[in-house]
């Protein structure tokens, strides 16, 4: 997909469709099968359902049997290890949490606002023919050309994000852009990947996630901001519980000599279940790369 075009997004559904015909997808997509994690995890989903249920003070007010259902909270049981009472806890304070920021109210289906997936600027006036998600303009302004980009060069697979660091200003961001304001665009960019997720899980039959590619070609250790990475890990931490099973893979491609030593030293500020998925990219980047992309 090049920068510029459009994708034809399918309409949002609840129900998955029942893959039976396992011969039609391509024999290196390694991705599980919802219908059979459903199956193996029955028991502990029907668990976590009960506890949101039961729940005086967020489930008993805002559970919702459709928006709620079994892949839903198939995602939180997962990310939990079959762990009933922590999967239940963690989807109580997304429940919580989604109702305070009004998500499925007042913002509902932003996936087509998500750059370089639904909508794209005109060569010409540079002008986006949809409204780009809440703060992006503000983090866009701190950023070169294309350098993040969201794609999904398969319509029946993941999304990948990649973004070039040397093109972003860390500097300027971290003057000019209070932490709400990075937490909040944080939120509505993964709220609008994840929505596709969803939609491709469900309607493929596969449990779909993204990959991430953090570019440092062209970073050198003195534009790199240690703050901004603090402040991403925080922020990352206070929002790992609303979108569970959502990274396959957090590639560092053409990583600089110091920065195996800078992550060792920042790594516990960031989630653990984050930290486990990072992986350092050998020069030539075969197969760590090649396989899930």
């Amino acid at each position: 997909m090049s920068f510029s075009d459009k994708v034809e997004i399918p309409s949002l559904e609840l129900t998955v469709i029942t893959v039976t015909d396992e011969g039609n997808f391509d024999e290196h997509d390694d991705r599980p099968f919802v219908k059979d994690l459903l199956k193996k995890h029955s028991k502990t989903i029907k668990s976590v359902q009960k506890i949101i249920i039961a729940d005086e003070n967020i489930g008993k007010k805002l559970y919702n049997s459709e928006k709620h259902d079994d892949i839903w909270i198939l995602r939180y049981v997962l990310t939990h290890k079959s762990k009933a009472k922590a999967a239940a806890k963690a989807a109580l304070k997304t429940i919580k949490f989604r109702d305070e920021m009004k998500l499925d109210e007042e913002y509902g289906d932003i996936r087509n606002r998500s750059m370089n997936y639904g909508w794209y600027r005109e060569p010409d006036n540079g002008e986006p023919d949809v409204e780009p998600l809440p703060s992006w303009e503000l983090y866009e302004s701190f950023c070169r050309k294309n350098a993040c980009v969201v794609t999904q060069p398969d319509p029946d697979r993941g999304i990948i994000v990649y973004c070039n660091v040397g093109l972003v200003d860390m500097n300027g961001m971290m003057e000019s852009m209070t932490e709400e304001q990075m937490k909040h665009w944080i939120i509505f960019t993964n709220e609008a990947i994840y929505q596709v997720l969803d939609e491709v899980t469900r309607r493929t039959g596969r449990l779909t996630k993204i990959i991430k590619i953090l570019d440092f070609a062209n970073v050198s250790i003195l534009g790199f901001n240690r703050t901004y990475v603090k402040r991403d890990a925080a922020i990352g931490k206070a929002t790992e519980d609303f979108f569970p099973q959502m990274l396959g893979t957090f590639c560092i491609a053409n990583a600089p000599f110091w920065l195996s030593a800078f992550w060792k030293a920042v790594r516990p500020f960031f989630p653990r279940r984050f930290a486990e998925k990072v992986d350092f990219l050998p020069s030539n980047a075969t197969k760590n790369l090649h396989k899930p992309m």
